[in-house]
């Protein structure tokens, strides 16, 4: 397994990382023993970022409140008591989009809860916009200080979000100096948030990709790729 710099926060994390915003279902519900199985197996093979996401992947397994019939965290939470918690990395999302700072800890506590952990090492505002930024998450009085007394108390290592918000609206969250990671999309057919990627580079933040295989478009032929290929083999002749 490769591993990359974080950021700045002196964490090296697999290229490859386990999302668990999709984990095995039959019934209604995670197939337990699978999944479980499936995420001690990553990480025999390296895999040290497990990230808990919504709708969506650096080596990581993202988890969210609610994605899989509200089980995703409790079964991640299961699959790393068997893993060294010093050489693994969780991130996971709060989807409160308000300006109460009570609420925004009540559901910090039940991801805690869930995942049956100590602390969150990164822990990120889910889907936030430059909007929801200045009207809840940043607001006077609202969740950010919160955040910062939860990081103050060791619940979380570092503040993080997820975003599909436009580049420019990206770049004003990342020049915030709020937040020491974020999670977006970017692949070969998607390459609008380049500006703000580079731009977080430049601040020290660690960026974690998802849809990195275009939903699956680039994983099997189709008319995208083709013509991407073409336009390749033009470019090369």
């Amino acid at each position: 397994m490769q591993y990359r710099n974080f950021g700045n926060t002196g964490i090296l994390v697999s290229v490859l990382g386990f999302g668990c915003m999709r984990l095995p279902m039959e019934g209604g519900h995670v197939k337990e023993e699978y999944s479980i199985k499936m995420l001690r197996r990553a990480y025999e093979l390296g895999v040290n970022y497990f990230d808990r996401k919504p709708k969506a992947s650096v080596s990581e397994a993202n988890t969210a409140e609610g994605y899989c019939s509200n089980e995703s965290q409790i079964v991640l939470g299961k699959a790393i008591k068997k893993m060294d918690r010093e050489k693994i990395y969780v991130s996971t999302k709060n989807g409160y989009k308000g300006d109460s700072g009570s609420e925004w800890r009540k559901r910090l506590e039940t991801s805690l809860s869930r995942l049956e952990v100590d602390y969150i090492d990164f822990y990120n505002s889910h889907s936030l916009g430059w909007d929801a930024f200045q009207t809840g998450f940043g607001a006077k009085g609202g969740p950010i200080g919160e955040a910062q007394k939860a990081k103050d108390e060791g619940l979380i290592r570092y503040l993080a979000f997820s975003t599909h918000d436009s580049a420019a609206n990206i770049i004003n969250l990342i020049n915030t100096g709020a937040f020491a990671s974020m999670t977006l999309q970017y692949n070969i057919l998607n390459r609008a948030n380049e500006e703000a990627i580079a731009t977080a580079h430049e601040k020290g933040m660690g960026v974690a990709i998802m849809g990195t295989v275009a939903g699956g478009r680039l994983a099997q032929p189709n008319e995208d790729i083709q013509k991407l290929r073409a336009g390749i083999a033009k470019s090369s002749a």
